[in-house]
Formats: C-alpha cells, sequence, structure tokens
C-alpha cells in the first residue's frame, strides 16, 4: 500500500517532469519509471536483501577469522616455553636411548 502511494507520487512527478524535459532526461526518466514497476520494484528488493545477507555473512565470516588468527597466536605464544620444554626432553630421550643401546651391546658382547 504505501509502495504503491509512493510509486504513484513518483509516477506523477516523472510524468510532469516527462513533459518537461529534453530527450536525454526523457530517456533517463524512462529508465526510473522502469524501475518503478511492482515486478521491477520486487526485484530490486530481493536483490537488495540478497546483498545485504551477502555482505552481512562476509562480514561475520571476517570477524571469525580475525578471531580465530588473534586466538591462534596468543596460543602459540601461550605455548612456545612448553615446546621448548618438550624439545628438551625429546632431546635427552633420544641421549637416553643411544646410552641404552650401547648399554645392551657391551652386555651382548660379555
Amino acid at each position: 500500500m504505501i509502495l504503491t502511494f509512493i510509486k504513484n507520487l513518483i509516477a506523477d512527478r516523472i510524468k510532469k517532469a516527462w513533459e518537461e524535459q529534453t530527450y536525454e532526461e526523457n530517456k533517463t526518466l524512462s529508465i526510473i519509471g522502469k524501475l518503478l514497476n511492482p515486478e521491477n520494484l520486487k526485484r530490486l528488493g530481493i536483490i537488495a536483501i540478497v546483498g545485504v545477507i551477502i555482505f552481512t555473512l562476509i562480514k561475520r565470516w571476517s570477524e571469525i577469522h580475525t578471531y580465530r588468527t588473534a586466538i591462534a597466536a596468543e596460543m602459540k605464544k601461550q605455548l612456545e616455553p612448553v615446546t621448548e620444554k618438550l624439545d628438551e626432553l625429546q632431546e635427552q630421550n633420544e641421549e637416553l636411548r643411544r646410552q641404552n643401546e650401547q648399554i645392551q651391546e657391551q652386555l651382548a658382547y660379555k
């Protein structure tokens, strides 16, 4: 109802302007008039809604991606000492295994 009222109001103004304008201006007004058809208004509305939805999804994805990146960086920073300690323990483990193999070889020769 409101869209019909607005359409009629704009159509009346376009009609008045149409009579007063040159050919090039009339061509532009014709395009605007075609866009204001109810069917075209529905299409434009659907396109606008889809655009808003897509924009919202892209924005939300960007926020999530930024959040995940920040969390990953913070976790990496906090786990750095643990990783260093784990590396040290793995080196000690390898050294103890080598020593154990040497002892096993010495016992095997005796």
